[in-house]
Parts: structure tokens; C-alpha cells; sequence
């Protein structure tokens, strides 16, 4: 492993920003922090850089404990949500601080830094003034501020959320490709889930402060372990019910769930609809056009709202009656999943007529 946490944690007097955090990230690893604001992903971040010094816990990095080295001397380098670049410094300039720093030969410098920027898509930019660059260039030049001293791991704090829609996706390519290009460890701090599940090899989802589950996209998306979770990758279709005997009332539709009896709650995913006689009858109120696909918001006969994720072929139109079924659900008890939450399909039965 290149990144080893154990119980690696932060207090601000009453305040807990980082509770016990333990987790590997395994050399070459992009491994994405994702959570809302104010959850402590960035504190985590600057806890493995140094920025901020952990009130508990060990960290390792390429099998070296650096638990109380300073920043400046651990092995990493980090990327800032403003890219922190200095206006009195050229391009070049602001590359080549970091080896300043270390002692390189000046004529090595040089070569280096052309070298990093060519990495980036920026040749021939050395010259420039940050105030001379759009918001994707400035984001490059930070990049290749700290690619140029070769970290052990490269640490990234939302570096791409000032930045439009579609800038934001070409960085992420670009990212991704030069990452598995070098061979890079990289942890990456995000709020956005499609950003997290499009880089990461995998995903750690981090709530008040803890850790709540790490895994690859798929293990995130098709079996959360909390409610939590389930909630924060990807959009679900909420019911609270009771199993009984392993059944439930699902919106008004008698399903078949792998749970233990008791309260619940039974969650799908849009997507996880399918129209077919027999189902859960419902009518369309709103058709969003998403593209390749649509986005349905349906009222059920008994008042909820559900949303169907389908294709264009598909889509109903507003007012259109029509039945659904669901192909999976996750079951949830007290924010903690409690079964696989498959369905039978068959034995779904029409409770609204």
C-alpha cells in the first residue's frame, strides 16, 4: 500500500472534523473523499499532507510512518480548489519553486519544468503571468506544480468546482489519462458524485466527520450499507413499510424482499423501474429531457411521488397513466442495510386497481 490510515482523527474542541479514519490506498490508486460540505473531507486531506497536524492515530506512506513529519518534508503534494498560483511569478516560475526549494541545479530545473508543462498540454506557456490564463490553464499550472517534484502521492482538493461543466469534464479526462499514465496515488477530495464515480477507482463517502464506506463505484452504487450512503450515490425512490413474513406494502404495491421482519425502509433506483401489466400504477406529472435518457416524475394512486429514470422510446407524456414495476430494492433499518433487497418480479402483485 502506498497510503495506510489507522485511526487517523481530528477535534476542534467539542467539534469532531475527523472521526478515527482508517482506510489503504494502494500505489497507482486514485481514491476519491466524497461527501457533502462540511463533512470533513478536506480536513482529512490536509491531515495526510501535514497542513494540519491529527490529534490521534498513524500514517504511512510507502511504508514510512510520517505521523508527525512536517508537510514540507512528507511526500506529497497538493492541488487547492483556487489554484493558489503566485501573480508576481511567471508560469515557469511558479512550477519551478518547489525545486528551487529542494536544491536543484538550475539548468535541471529548467528542463524539468518544460518538461511537466509539456505533460499538461502547456508548452510554451513558461513565459506567461498567471493574470494571462483562463481558470482551466491556472488548474494545469497547478497541476504541474506539483507533478514537477514527483510526489509519493498527489493530493487534490476539489480542484476542478470553479470551473464550468464542460472544463470540468475535459480536466477530469485529462486527469485520469495522465494518472494512469504515471502511475500516479492520487486522493481526491469531491462533493460531486458524477465527478467521484467517473475518476475514482474507488470511493470513500465520508458523513459528519466518519468514513462510511469505501469501495469501487459499482460496490457503492448497487450495495450501500447505509442509508446514508444509498442516498448520496445516485437518486432513490423512498417507502417507509413494514416486512412481515418477507413481504411488503411497497407504494401501495405488494413486493417480495430477502429481509428480516420489521420496519423499513425500501428504497429504488429510477433507473430500477421497468413499465409491465401488473405493476404499481402511477401518472405522469413531468417529463425532463436529459438527453440520451428521461427523467419521469410520476404520482402513484395513493399521492407519492416517484421518479423513473428510461430511455426517450420509452417516456410517457404528461398525464399518461401507466404501471411499473421494480427489478431491484435495497432494504434499510435504522440507516443500516438489512437484506440484498431482491425482488421476485413475479410475485409482485396490483394492489391499486
Amino acid at each position: 500500500m502506498m497510503l495506510r490510515l489507522e485511526g487517523l482523527g481530528k477535534t476542534y474542541g467539542s467539534t469532531t472534523a475527523v472521526e478515527a479514519a482508517s482506510f489503504e490506498a494502494a500505489a497507482g490508486e486514485l481514491l476519491c473523499l466524497l461527501g457533502p460540505s462540511g463533512c470533513g473531507k478536506s480536513t482529512l486531506l490536509r491531515l495526510i499532507s501535514g497542513l494540519t497536524e491529527a490529534d490521534e492515530g498513524t500514517l504511512w506512506i510507502d511504508g514510512q510512518d510520517v505521523t508527525g513529519v512536517p508537510a514540507n518534508r512528507r511526500p506529497t503534494a497538493m492541488v487547492f480548489q483556487s489554484h493558489a498560483l503566485w501573480n508576481h511569478m511567471t508560469v515557469a516560475q511558479n512550477v519551478a519553486f518547489g525545486l528551487k526549494v529542494r536544491g536543484m541545479p538550475r539548468g535541471r530545473i529548467a528542463a524539468k519544468v518544460a518538461e511537466t508543462l509539456a505533460l499538461v498540454g502547456l508548452a510554451g506557456f513558461g513565459p506567461r503571468r498567471p493574470a494571462e490564463l483562463s481558470g482551466g490553464q491556472a488548474q494545469r499550472v497547478a497541476l504541474a506544480r506539483c507533478l514537477v517534484v514527483e510526489p509519493r502521492v498527489l493530493l487534490m482538493d476539489e480542484p476542478f468546482s470553479a470551473l464550468d461543466a464542460h472544463l470540468r469534464k475535459t480536466l477530469r479526462e485529462e486527469l485520469k489519462a495522465l494518472q494512469r499514465r504515471l502511475g500516479l496515488t492520487v486522493i481526491f477530495v469531491t462533493h460531486d458524485q458524477e465527478e467521484a464515480m467517473e475518476l475514482a477507482d474507488r470511493i470513500a463517502v465520508m458523513t459528519a466527520g466518519r468514513v462510511e464506506q469505501i469501495g469501487t463505484p459499482d460496490e457503492l452504487y448497487l450495495a450501500p450499507r447505509s442509508l446514508t450512503v444509498a442516498r448520496f450515490i445516485g437518486a432513490m425512490n423512498a417507502c417507509d413499510t413494514r416486512i412481515v413474513s418477507g413481504r411488503a406494502d411497497w407504494f401501495g404495491a405488494d413486493v417480495a424482499v430477502e429481509a428480516a421482519d420489521g420496519p423499513a425502509m425500501i428504497l429504488c433506483r429510477p433507473e430500477d423501474l421497468q413499465p409491465g401489466p401488473g405493476g404499481l400504477a402511477a401518472t405522469a406529472i413531468r417529463v425532463i429531457d436529459l438527453g440520451p435518457l428521461m427523467r419521469v416524475h410520476l404520482m402513484t394512486g395513493g399521492g407519492d411521488p416517484l421518479v423513473w429514470l428510461c430511455s426517450r422510446a420509452a417516456a410517457p407524456v404528461p398525464g399518461q397513466g401507466l404501471r411499473l414495476r421494480p427489478t431491484r430494492l435495497h432494504v434499510f433499518r435504522e440507516g443500516l442495510r438489512i437484506g440484498d433487497g431482491a425482488v421476485q418480479p413475479q410475485r409482485l402483485q396490483r394492489v391499486i386497481p
